[in-house]
C-alpha cells in the first residue's frame, strides 16, 4: 500500500520537525523502556529515540544501530494532523492515508507523547 503523495503546499521539513519534536517533548509521559520511533515524510526519515524521559532527535548512533520499533509513513499534511490530534491515528491506518510498520498502540504512544497545538488551541 503506498501512501498518498504531498498535496499542493504541503511541506515539513524532517530538520524543522526534529526540532519541533525536542521543543515538544513531554519528559513525564515518556517513562518505560526504550523505543525507537521513524517518521517518515515523503520517503524521507527522521528517527526519534525515547528512553528513561529522554528523547533523542535524531535517534542514529554510530554505536548503537536500532532497528525502529515503529515506523509510520504519511503526507507532510496528514503528519501535521497527526501530531495536533486533529486525525485519529487509526482512522488514519485504515483508510489508507498512514503506512504503518509495527505495533498500532506504539504508533498511538508516539502521537500521545508528542502533541502539538492545534489552530483551535491556539485561539483565545
Amino acid at each position: 500500500q503506498r501512501v498518498a503523495p504531498a498535496e499542493k503546499g504541503d511541506f515539513i521539513s524532517v530538520h524543522s520537525l526534529a526540532r519541533a519534536l525536542r521543543g515538544a517533548f513531554p519528559a513525564e509521559t515518556a517513562r518505560g523502556p526504550k523505543r525507537v520511533y521513524e517518521m517518515r515524510i515523503v520517503g524521507k526519515p527522521l528517527r526519534i529515540g525515547v528512553k528513561g524521559g529522554k528523547v533523542s532527535v535524531p535517534a542514529l548512533s554510530p554505536e548503537e544501530p536500532v532497528e525502529p520499533d515503529v515506523v509510520v509513513e504519511t503526507a507532510p499534511g496528514v503528519m501535521s494532523q497527526l501530531l495536533t490530534g486533529a486525525v485519529d491515528v487509526d482512522a488514519a491506518i485504515d483508510s489508507g492515508r498512514v503506512q504503518l510498520d509495527g505495533d498500532r498502540a506504539e504508533a498511538r504512544r508516539l502521537f500521545q507523547m508528542f502533541r502539538f497545538p492545534s489552530a483551535e488551541d491556539a485561539r483565545v
